[in-house]
């Protein structure tokens, strides 16, 4: 329909239905709330158009299904009201999802908890990524004796520069408030021989329902390990940081290599064209010389054989 195809729509979907008294246009709205009651007015000036009007002062040409309403409730004693169902802004940091009308004289009872499934899973996440990482860096800087291969970053100080920065920031000991979780490896969190990290799922959900704040400040708080990686690799990865740096210092030696790779070819070029001429040369020289050793050749064999005569 062209109602709800027009470009001006607030959000009126429209509909017509057939029954046995004939056709119905139906209204409905995609918003919600008091304040987004659908009215209808006319803007033929009462002609034929004046026959589907529909608001407070003139209700007679619809028939109302579903009245539009704000949700109500109170937290506490205290009253509000919501044109949605979903609430973010009545609870600091708290989602209300209002499903049903409390029954008469109930007072229903909302508990706040911490969601620690979500943060087990993320803590799982990050070892994860971390050992991702892991896998990533170890062949830059490997060798294979087997292959007598070498990985491009073998002996690079930035790499081993790295990776000290990320395992100090990961042993590290955090101030969490508590002497008994204030490291990774306190709350299941473990080195294997191969430098990847390992979760044992059922401390970390002990330390989670024993101590939810310390676990919190371990990886964000100020100092946690989250909080130190994210400014270490932030740093490193900036536009100043040592990768950039290092990687700046390689482009000046490979233009410099370069530069110097085209001089040393123009330079062979030079002396191969300067000895390709001398040998030019010397072959004409030797070609003149062999056609001189052969006239003199036969000219010393013409001539005449003079004989001497003994004396008695």
């Amino acid at each position: 329909m062209a109602i709800n195809s027009a470009s001006g729509n607030p959000g009126i979907g429209a509909t017509v239905l057939t029954g046995s008294d004939g056709a119905h246009l139906v209204l409905s709205s995609s918003l919600t709330g008091l304040a987004n009651t659908i009215q209808v007015s006319e803007t033929d000036g009462g002609n034929a158009l004046a026959a589907v009007t529909y608001g407070s002062g003139n209700a007679s040409h619809y028939a109302q299904q579903a009245p539009a309403q704000d949700a109500a409730f109170s937290i506490s004693g205290v009253a509000y009201t919501s044109p949605s169902n979903t609430v973010s802004n009545a609870l600091d940091r708290v989602t209300l999802n209002l499903l049903a009308t409390s029954a008469s004289g109930s007072t229903p009872t909302l508990s706040v908890g911490n969601d620690t499934s979500t943060i087990e899973s993320n803590i799982g996440s990050f070892v994860t990524a971390y050992n991702t990482l892991v896998s990533a860096l170890a062949p830059l800087g490997s060798y294979d004796a087997a292959s007598n291969t070498a990985g491009p970053l073998l002996g690079s100080a930035l790499l081993s520069g790295t990776q000290n920065q990320i395992q100090k920031a990961l042993y590290s000991v955090v101030n969490t408030g508590s002497s008994r979780y204030n490291s990774l490896a306190s709350i299941g969190i473990t080195t294997s021989a191969d430098g990847t990290l390992s979760l044992n799922s059922t401390t970390l959900s002990n330390a989670l329902s024993t101590n939810f704040s310390a676990v919190s400040q371990l990886f964000s708080g100020s100092g946690g390990v989250a909080s130190t990686l994210n400014s270490d690799l932030t740093s490193a990865l900036g536009s100043s940081g040592a990768i950039a740096a290092t990687s700046s210092t390689l482009v000046k030696q490979e233009n410099s290599l370069t530069a110097q790779e085209t001089k040393l070819n123009s330079q062979m070029t030079a002396l191969s064209a300067s000895l390709t001429q001398q040998y030019s040369a010397l072959n004409s020289l030797l070609s003149s010389l062999q056609s001189t050793s052969a006239y003199l050749s036969q000219q010393f064999a013409s001539l005449p054989t003079v004989q001497g005569t003994s004396s008695a």
